[in-house]
């Protein structure tokens, strides 16, 4: 997998290339100019959004790149490959450099896990079953007598899907 450019180098690129036309405002500028400090602390980018609530800022044209990391590369350098730019504020438009760190996928999971952003039981979009079956599919299990196809068979769903509810892979928190 070819490394991703880097939002600063694709910068410096357009404005060596523009460089006998008209002045291109620096990117710092550019992202001061759309932030506003927020009483919760946050410097939020008041720009362009995209659907998980992540400002975005067009570098040339087609180009586009999420603010929060452009911003993490402008004060600290290149991001090293595998890592992330992550919010310790839990603020999608947070551009705050003091707010962000970076971490591995894994430790973006985790980080999510822990501040509860992670969709689990029924608010997952690929959820058939509810607490309520599934606390009844544990209970019926338990009793004896009825393997996972017989369960799958009366709930909808899959044999594996009752195997892992039953050893507590999927739907281990709940109680």
């Amino acid at each position: 997998m070819a490394n991703p450019i880097s939002p600063v180098d694709h910068w410096n690129r357009r404005r060596a290339l523009y460089s006998s036309g008209p002045k291109l405002e620096p990117l710092e500028l550019r992202i001061e100019r759309q932030t506003k400090r927020r009483d919760n602390g946050c410097l939020e980018w008041v720009g362009h959004r995209n659907r998980w609530g992540y400002g975005k800022i067009g570098i040339g044209r087609n180009t586009t790149f999420t603010v929060h990391r452009v911003a993490w590369e402008l004060l600290h350098g290149k991001i090293p490959r595998g890592l992330f730019v992550l919010h310790r504020c839990d603020n999608p438009p947070c551009v705050d450099p003091n707010h962000l760190f970076l971490g591995t996928a894994r430790e973006n999971t985790l980080d999510a896990s822990r501040k509860g952003r992670m969709a689990r039981g029924e608010r997952a979009s690929q959820s058939k079953l509810t607490p309520d079956q599934v606390r009844e599919i544990r209970r019926i299990y338990a009793s004896g007598g009825i393997g996972c196809h017989t369960l799958a068979k009366q709930f909808s769903v899959s044999p594996p899907s009752i195997h892992s509810i039953v050893c507590r892979k999927n739907w281990g928190w709940l109680k």
